[in-house]
């Protein structure tokens, strides 16, 4: 027989040894100095408590060996390493109109209005290919070029060798044209180019103007056509060719 109050245990329990509820009142202050191990399949322990499903004063501060500060908190908390979204993981925003992202306060950031997608810059932006981060304003870094910027004042950009734009035929997808600056060995030019026909047009640094085709002059009247060329105007009547200096 045992005592129903002071007693000692020591050995085994079995599990079946227990049943009812152990009232908390029976065990006083005290510690378990050995390991407790919980070997069902399910979960070590329910609480009963449904409107605050806590363990008051639970110490979980090593529980599985992490300290508790390892963990992100759903409302708040900081990242203090990198976080890698796995395949096929997905970063969610939900469907509410906001700036959803803030990379140097709320001065730089992406955000989502009604039909359209924006990025916020608190002066330039700019378009990298390769290098490394530097903190200089539009310094693609070591190895790095910068292709395009978008000045402060609204002033587009377009770096680089053969940098231009390229156009495509509205009506022909095979057509295509395009508009581009060319430091070639003969100097800085600016050319008109076609994928049919290649360069049309050149401009250099003189301002010599030169063309793979004709120009065409303005009509006068029926016969008469007027081009006017580096202060020069130039009328054409008939056949005849008429050059009279306007440069006042």
């Amino acid at each position: 027989m045992r005592a129903t109050t002071a007693d000692t245990i020591t050995g085994t329990l079995a599990a079946s040894h227990l049943t009812g509820t152990l009232n908390p009142g029976l065990l006083a202050s005290g510690s378990i100095a050995a390991t407790l191990t919980f070997s069902g399949a399910g979960v070590p322990f329910a609480i009963s408590n449904a409107s605050s499903p806590v363990v008051t004063n639970l110490n979980a501060d090593k529980l599985d060996g992490l300290d508790s500060t390892s963990f992100l908190r759903i409302t708040g908390g900081s990242l203090t390493g990198s976080l890698d979204v796995q395949d096929p993981t997905t970063l969610n925003f939900g469907n509410v109109t906001r700036q959803m992202l803030n990379l140097y306060n709320t001065d730089y950031g992406i955000g989502v209005q009604t039909g359209t997608l924006y990025q916020r810059s608190g002066s330039d932006f700019s378009w990298f290919k390769g290098g490394t981060h530097d903190d200089n304003a539009n310094a693609p870094g070591s190895g790095g070029i910068e292709n395009m910027r978008l000045g402060s004042t609204g002033s587009l950009y377009l770096l680089g060798h053969k940098a231009g734009v390229n156009v495509q035929n509205r009506t022909t997808a095979g057509k295509q044209w395009a508009t581009y600056a060319y430091d070639g060995a003969t100097g800085d030019t600016y050319r008109i180019w076609s994928n049919l026909a290649g360069d049309l047009l050149t401009l250099d640094e003189s301002g010599a103007l030169t063309t793979t085709g004709k120009i065409t002059a303005p009509a006068v009247s029926a016969s008469t056509y007027s081009l006017v060329c580096q202060g020069r105007l130039f009328l054409r009547h008939h056949d005849l060719l008429y050059c009279y200096d306007i440069r006042r």
